[in-house]
């Protein structure tokens, strides 16, 4: 859809509807950290467990731990333990090591670039502790829910983009929305 978030909502409210998808035993509402998501989680989704897409958690703390170490063994080595801590549901204690990293490295001064570690850091900690109550991958997983929206993503890659953006094809918005929906049936 070309929808708002806000028409975007009304539309995935009517197709869970209309796919009984509430009748589930186990509902899951999986999406990145953008506040959109979790405004439709909250106005239509909100008896579903609202997900953080652990992908997107990676590449936040992939970011930080390139930020905050030189080399890249030990950034790398760095990236294993958050990555571990958060899919054991650990997710407090990963932001109270990036904290003190925020510590040593220091606030992000005024105009500093969006690559500076402290910006780095200090981004992660926000984006992790803004969502930490969507993070419990451990528990998610022993109830068998996704933890991801990667095969979703993947189908609308293949579906809608491969068709709308094929050689020489230039679009306005109505068709598009138009192929959204046909494409999307």
């Amino acid at each position: 859809s070309m929808a708002e978030s806000v028409g975007f909502g009304r539309q995935m409210s009517r197709e869970a509807k209309q796919r009984r998808f509430g009748e589930a035993a186990g509902r899951a509402f999986v999406g990145d950290g953008l506040a959109w998501n979790w405004s439709i989680w909250r106005e239509h989704f909100s008896e579903y467990t609202p997900i953080l897409d652990f992908i997107h958690v990676l590449s936040y703390l992939y970011a930080a731990s390139g930020a905050v170490h030189r080399r890249g063994e030990d950034a790398w080595e760095q990236y294993l333990v958050w990555m571990g801590g958060c899919w054991r549901g650990e997710v407090d204690q990963v932001i109270e090591e990036l904290r003190g990293w925020q510590e040593r490295l220091g606030d992000p001064p005024e105009g500093a670039q969006e690559d500076d570690p402290r910006c780095v850091v200090s981004r992660t900690i926000g984006y992790l502790d803004t969502n930490r109550e969507r993070m419990r991958y451990a528990e998610y997983r022993r109830q068998g829910m996704p933890i991801g929206s990667g095969v979703t993503e993947a189908a609308c890659k293949v579906v809608v983009k491969q068709r709308l953006n094929g050689s020489g094809m230039r679009w306005h918005l109505e068709p598009v929305q138009h192929m959204l929906l046909l494409r999307g049936l």
